[in-house]
C-alpha cells in the first residue's frame, strides 16, 4: 500500500503549470480513467484504492488529474511511446491502446473513456 501511495504522490506532483501547445490532433486527447493497478501477480481496481482517478489531456497541452479527493492541473506532451507529463518527470507508455504508468514494478493502467 505504501508503494501505491508513493506512486500516486509522484504522479500528482507534476501538476504545476499548464502550457498552450497545440495537441488537438493527438490520439491521446481526451479523458483516461485509471482502471487497474498491477503489482507482480496482484491486480486491484484503481477505484478500490483511490476512488475516482481520471486523467484529462486537452488539445492545448493542459493535463488535469481528478481523484475523489482533489483536482490538479499541469502540462502534457506526446512522445514516440506515449505521453510525457511535466517535461518528462512522469511518463505514460501506450500499450494495447491504453496508457500505462509504471514505476518500481507497479503499473497503473488508464483506459480512454
Amino acid at each position: 500500500m505504501k508503494k501505491l501511495l508513493s506512486l500516486f504522490c509522484a504522479f500528482s506532483m507534476f501538476f504545476l503549470v499548464a502550457c498552450g501547445k497545440d495537441l488537438s490532433n493527438s490520439n491521446y486527447c481526451g479523458t483516461w480513467v485509471g482502471t487497474t493497478v498491477v503489482y507482480g501477480d496482484y491486480e486491484l481496481s484503481v477505484e478500490s484504492i483511490y476512488g475516482k482517478f481520471e486523467l484529462n489531456l486537452d488539445g492545448k497541452g493542459k493535463a488535469t488529474i481528478t481523484t475523489s479527493e482533489e483536482e490538479k492541473s499541469g502540462k502534457w506532451d506526446e512522445t514516440e511511446t506515449g505521453v510525457s507529463l511535466d517535461n518528462g518527470d512522469v511518463i505514460l507508455t501506450e500499450k494495447d491502446g491504453n496508457l500505462v504508468l509504471e514505476e518500481d514494478g507497479m503499473q497503473i493502467i488508464f483506459v480512454k473513456k
